[in-house]
C-alpha cells in the first residue's frame, strides 16, 4: 500500500545555486510523507560531481544535452530552446509517472521556467512556484514587472521607494540586472517569473517569515505566498532530518580533509573564511587588492579560489603563505566551514544561498557584491539585519586592499562589530526555530502538504500489481533485452525500476524515459570495467559494491510508497539473489542467451563437458540437445584456457540458480523445444521472447518503437535515405555489433568480399575500427554499391524491404532481430556464445550459413562472396529464406496475446500478485 500523501515534481532551474534550495525543500517534504521526483536537465546531470540518493531524478532535456546553456548561442537562445524542449519531454515524464502507482500531483518549479504552470495545467496538477532568492528581491522585480521601477534609474545615488519595504535603497543596492542596460534579455526572463504567476495555487519564497515581514506581508495581499527556508541540511538547523547531513549535489569537488584540518588548528572565532560562490569572477585587478587586503588584515583566512581564478592571484602568493596564516583551496565544504568553531568572519559575494547559510550558522559577514541579487542582500545585511559590514568599492568598481582590511578588522575585532556578532548568534536561533516543529516556516511547509490533493483516489486509477526491480549487467546488450522485458511488464501494471551502475549511466547517447532509472555503483564510477584493470577485480569489486548500494536503493524505495517485491536480476551477477533473500523479495534470474548456450554452460558447471575439449572437431553430446555439436560450435570461453575467468562467471550463474524462484529465458518455446523441456525439469524456466520493440512484432505496445538506450549516436537518415534508394531484398547489412573487434586482416578480407559479392551493401563499421579498412575503400565506393556508417538504427534497417541478407557476428540480440524480422543470415561468428548461435542459425532452424574460417582462424573473401550469393541469389537459398519468412510469423505470435511467451509473462505477473 502507497502510503504517500502526495507526489511533487520539483522543476529547478539548472544551475547548482537554483537546484540545492529546492532540493533541501524536497526533503522537508519527503519527512512529511511526500514522494518526490526532481526533473534535471541531462546537461545539468552531466557536471554533477555528486548526486543525492535519497530523492528521484529524473532527466528532462533543455535542448542542449551536451552542454546545456554554454552550448547555446546566447541567453535568448537557450531560453527559447529550453521552453520548446523542455515542455515536451516534462510531459514525457509526467506521462512516464503517470504509469507509476505514484502518479504526479503536483509541480513545484523554478519561476524562471514560467511556461511549467502551462505544462501543470494540461494535467490538471496543482503548481506552486519556487523563488529561491529572497522576498525583498523578488518584491524589487515585481515593481520592475510592473513598471514601478524605470530602468535604469538615472542616477547611481537615486533613492528608491519599493512598496512594501521600509528602507529606501539606492540604485547600487539593486540587483545588477536592474541598472545595466546590457542585461535587458535577464531583466526580461526575471520580470517574465510573475507573467503567469496569477495561475499559480501556491508561492513559496526561499526565506523565513521573520527575516522580511514588511515585505512578506505586502506580497501576500497579492500572492498566496508561504515562507519555508532557510532551505540548508537539517543537521545544521533543527536536526530532525537524521541524514540530511548535506546538499548531495555539486558541480565541484571539495578539498574536506584539507579544510577541516587547518581548521581544526585555528583558534576559536579567529579566521576569515572567503568564497564568492561557484560562478562570480572577480577581476585580475579586484583579486590583487583582495589578496593583498586578507593578507595585511592579519588574520588567518582560508579562501575558495576555483581552478580557473587561481592564475589571477598575485604571484607567489600561494607559496609565500605560512600554515598559520591562510590557506587557498579550489573548493570547500562550506556549511562544515561556516559551522567550525574557528570560523569568526565570511567575506562573502552575498549570493543569496551564501547569505542564508551565514545567517543560518551565526557568522558575520564583509559584503562584497558582484552581481545579480548581491548588493540587494549586501543592503540587508549591512543596514537591515545589522549582521555584516559592506566593502564599498571605488569609482572603478574595484574594493581596494585597505578597506578590506578595515572591514574584516571591524567585523572581528572592534567595539562596533560587537552589536554585529550578537545578531548574528540571535539570527541563527532564529532560524533553527523557523524550521523546528510548529516554527513558521514548518508550519507553512504542513500547511502546503496538508493542501495538496489526496494521491489515494490517483491510485485507485493507476494502482500496480507488483514492483520489480530489474538488474541487468551493465553492458548494453544485456540491457537491452531486459528492458524490452520490463515495457511488456509494465503494460500488465506492474510497476519498473530500473538499476544501472553510475559509470554506464556516463556513456548513454540515448536512455529510456518510459520508466524510472535509479544509479547503483559497480565500485568503478568512473570508467566500469575499463578502470579495474581486470576483469576478477571488476567482479570482485562489483560483488561487494553492488551489494551495499542495491541494499540502499532497495530501503530508498522502501520508503517511497511503492516498495520492490521482486528482483528481475542478470545471473552474470549471482549475488543479486543473496540480497532478494536478505530483504524477503521473489527473485527471478533473467538469461539474455538463448537456452542452448545456457545448457552448455549448465553441463560445464556440472563436470559434464570436460574442459576444453581435445580436438576441434570433436563431437559433444548434450543431454537435452539432440544435434551433436563440434568444439568449434561451442561458446569459445568453453574451448579457449586463457578465458578461464570468464568462463568461471558464466558457470557461477548456476551456483545458486536453485534458489530463485523463475528462470526467465530470453528466447521462445517454438525455438528451442526440445532444450527448454529438458531444462525444465530442473529450474523453473519462462521463456519471454523475443526481446525486441513490440511495435516490429506484436504492435500491443504502441509507444515501444525502440530500445530507447544506445551507447552510439546512430546515422538514422543517411542509413534510411540510401535504403530508399535500393531495389527491394538488394541490400546486404553488415554488422558486428558494439563489441566484436576484427583483426586488420580479416577487416580485408571482408570488405573485398564485400565487393567481390557485386551486391549493394549497408556497412556498419564502428569509428575505432575504421582505420583497418583497405586504403581509399570508402572513397572508391559508389553510392549505389555500399555505404559505410559509424552506427545505424538496427531495427530500422532490418525491417526496411531493401534489406535482403545479414552478414553478422550471431550475437543472440543481433540474432533474435533478424529472426524476428525474417532475414536470412549469413554468420561470421567471433567469441562468446555467437559460435553456438551460428550453429542453431545453420543446422536447427536453417535461416542462414556460416562462412567458415581457414586453418589461422580467417574467413576469407571468396567465402564471403560465396556466402552471400547463396543466401541472396541461389536456389538453395530459397529454402533458408522461406525459413526466415516462416520464423518471422511465429516470432510475432508468441508475444502477441495468447502466444506462448505472453502466457508466460501473464502467469509470471499473476503469481507474483500471488506470492507478493
Amino acid at each position: 500500500m502507497n502510503t504517500h500523501k502526495a507526489h511533487c515534481l520539483i522543476l529547478p532551474f539548472p544551475g547548482q545555486g537554483h537546484i540545492n534550495p529546492m532540493l533541501q525543500f524536497s526533503k522537508r517534504l519527503q519527512s512529511k510523507r511526500v514522494k518526490i521526483t526532481i526533473a534535471l536537465t541531462k546537461s545539468c546531470l552531466k557536471t554533477m560531481q555528486e548526486l543525492s540518493t535519497s530523492v528521484s531524478i529524473e532527466a528532462i532535456s533543455d535542448g542542449y544535452d551536451d552542454g546545456g546553456f554554454h552550448q547555446a548561442e546566447n541567453f535568448v537562445a537557450y531560453i527559447t530552446r529550453f521552453k520548446e524542449v523542455g515542455s515536451d519531454t516534462l510531459s514525457q515524464l509526467i506521462k512516464k509517472l503517470e504509469n507509476s502507482d505514484c502518479p504526479v500531483n503536483c509541480i513545484v518549479y523554478d519561476p524562471f521556467i514560467p511556461w511549467a504552470v502551462e505544462v501543470a495545467k494540461q494535467f490538471g496538477l496543482i503548481s506552486a512556484a519556487f523563488f529561491t532568492q529572497n522576498c525583498v528581491v523578488d518584491n524589487l522585480y515585481y515593481h520592475v514587472h510592473k513598471g514601478v521601477i524605470k530602468l535604469p534609474p538615472t542616477q547611481n545615488d537615486e533613492e528608491i521607494l519599493i512598496p512594501g519595504f521600509p528602507n529606501s535603497i539606492d540604485a547600487s543596492d539593486v540587483p545588477s540586472f536592474v541598472i545595466s542596460p546590457e542585461a535587458e534579455r535577464i531583466v526580461e526572463m526575471l520580470a517574465n517569473q510573475f507573467s503567469n504567476l496569477d495561475k499559480v495555487d501556491c508561492v513559496l519564497i526561499n526565506s523565513f517569515y521573520e527575516l522580511e515581514k514588511e515585505v512578506i506581508e505586502w506580497m501576500s495581499k497579492i500572492y498566496p505566498i508561504k515562507t519555508i527556508g532557510p532551505t540548508i541540511p537539517s543537521m545544521y538547523l533543527d536536526k530532525r532530518l537524521h541524514d540530511d547531513k548535506e546538499y548531495g549535489l555539486s558541480v565541484f569537488k571539495p578539498m574536506t580533509n584539507e579544510c577541516l584540518n587547518w581548521l581544526n588548528h585555528q583558534p576559536i572565532s579567529s579566521v576569515v573564511y572567503v568564497s564568492f560562490g561557484s560562478i562570480t569572477k572577480l577581476g585580475d585587478e579586484q583579486m590583487e587588492e583582495l589578496a593583498w587586503g586578507l593578507k595585511n588584515s592579519n588574520k588567518s583566512f582560508l579562501w575558495v579560489v576555483r581552478s580557473t581564478e587561481e592564475p589571477k592571484l598575485p604571484n607567489n602568493f600561494i607559496e609565500e603563505l605560512t600554515s598559520e596564516k591562510g590557506l587557498v583551496v579550489s573548493w570547500c565544504p562550506q556549511l562544515q566551514v561556516l559551522e567550525h568553531e574557528s570560523t569568526g568572519c565570511f567575506l562573502t559575494h552575498c549570493g543569496w544561498n551564501s547569505t542564508l547559510e551565514a545567517i543560518s550558522l551565526g557568522v558575520p559577514m564583509v559584503a562584497m557584491p558582484q552581481w545579480s541579487d548581491q548588493p540587494t542582500n549586501a543592503k540587508l545585511v549591512k543596514d537591515v539585519w545589522e549582521i555584516g559590514v559592506r566593502a564599498k568599492q571605488d569609482e572603478k568598481g574595484v574594493v581596494r586592499r585597505e578597506v578590506i582590511e578595515e572591514c574584516i578588522k571591524l567585523v572581528m575585532e572592534e567595539d562596533k562589530g560587537k552589536l554585529i556578532r550578537e545578531n548574528a548568534k540571535k539570527w541563527k536561533e532564529i532560524a533553527r526555530n523557523v524550521v523546528n516543529e510548529g516554527g513558521s516556516s514548518d508550519k507553512n511547509i504542513e500547511e502546503f502538504v496538508s493542501k495538496l490533493p489526496s494521491i489515494e483516489k490517483l491510485q485507485e486509477m493507476t494502482t500496480h500489481k507488483a514492483h520489480c526491480l530489474i538488474l541487468p549487467y551493465p553492458v548494453q546488450g544485456h540491457i537491452n533485452p531486459m528492458l524490452q522485458f520490463s515495457k511488456r511488464l509494465r503494460s500488465k501494471r506492474v510497476k519498473i525500476t530500473i538499476a544501472l551502475t553510475k559509470s554506464f549511466l556516463k556513456n548513454m547517447k540515448e536512455l529510456p524515459t518510459s520508466m524510472s532509472i535509479e544509479a547503483i555503483s559497480d565500485g568503478y564510477d568512473d570508467g566500469g570495467r575499463d578502470q579495474a584493470g581486470t576483469f576478477v577485480a571488476y567482479i570482485t569489486r562489483f560483488k561487494e559494491i553492488g551489494s551495499d548500494t542495491l541494499s540502499q536503493l532497495i530501503q530508498k524505495l522502501a520508503i517511497s510508497g511503492c516498495p520492490v517485491n521482486c528482483i528481475v536480476y542478470d545471473p552474470f551477477l549471482p549475488w543479486a539473489v543473496e540480497v532478494a533473500k536478505q530483504f524477503g523479495l521473489i527473485s527471478a534470474a533473467f538469461f539474455t542467451q538463448n537456452c542452448v548456450v545456457d545448457n552448455i554452460y549448465y553441463h560445464v558447471h556440472k563436470g559434464v563437458i570436460k574442459l576444453p575439449p581435445t580436438q576441434n572437431d570433436e563431437k559433444i553430446i548434450i543431454p537435452g540437445f539432440s544435434s551433436p555439436i563440434k568444439a568449434s560450435d561451442v561458446p569459445n570461453f568453453v574451448i579457449n584456457p586463457e578465458g578461464e575467468r570468464i568462463l568461471e562467471m558464466l558457470v557461477n550463474q548456476f551456483s545458486n540458480l536453485d534458489k530463485v524462484d523463475w528462470v526467465l529465458i530470453n528466447s521462445f518455446y517454438e525455438l528451442e523445444k526440445e532444450v527448454i523441456d529438458w531444462m525444465s525439469k530442473i529450474y523453473p524456466i519462462k521463456t519471454i521472447g523475443p526481446t525486441i520493440p513490440s511495435m516490429y512484432l506484436d504492435k500491443r505496445l504502441h509507444d515501444d518503437k525502440e530500445y530507447g538506450l544506445s551507447m552510439f549516436k546512430p546515422m538514422t537518415n543517411e542509413c534510411l535515405n540510401w535504403l530508399n534508394h535500393q531495389p527491394i531484398s538488394s541490400v546486404l547489412y553488415v554488422s558486428f555489433g558494439s563489441l566484436a573487434k576484427l583483426g586488420s586482416e580479416q577487416m580485408e578480407e571482408l570488405a573485398w568480399g564485400l565487393k567481390n559479392s557485386n551486391k549493394s551493401f549497408l556497412w556498419v563499421v564502428r569509428s575505432t575500427e575504421e582505420p583497418k579498412l583497405p586504403n581509399n575503400f570508402i572513397e572508391e565506393l559508389t553510392s549505389e554499391k555500399g555505404l559505410v556508417v559509424s552506427w545505424c538504427p538496427q531495427l530500422q534497417v532490418l525491417e526496411h524491404e531493401s534489406i535482403g541478407c545479414f552478414l553478422t557476428h550471431c550475437g543472440w540480440n543481433s540474432t533474435l532481430e533478424a529472426i524476428s524480422l525474417g532475414v536470412p543470415m549469413v554468420a561470421m561468428p567471433q567469441w562468446s556464445d555467437q559460435p553456438t548461435n551460428a550453429k542453431l542459425v545453420k543446422d536447427v532452424w536453417e535461416i542462414g550459413v556460416r562462412a567458415k574460417q581457414d586453418e589461422k582462424g580467417i574467413v576469407r573473401r571468396e567465402v564471403i562472396e560465396e556466402c552471400i550469393k547463396l543466401v541472396m541469389e541461389e536456389d538453395k537459398g530459397k529454402l533458408i529464406r522461406e525459413n526466415a519468412k516462416k520464423w518471422k510469423e511465429i516470432a510475432r505470435n508468441v508475444v502477441d496475446e495468447g502466444g506462448s511467451s505472453d502466457k508466460n509473462i501473464e502467469e509470471f505477473v499473476s503469481k507474483l500478485v500471488t506470492i507478493s
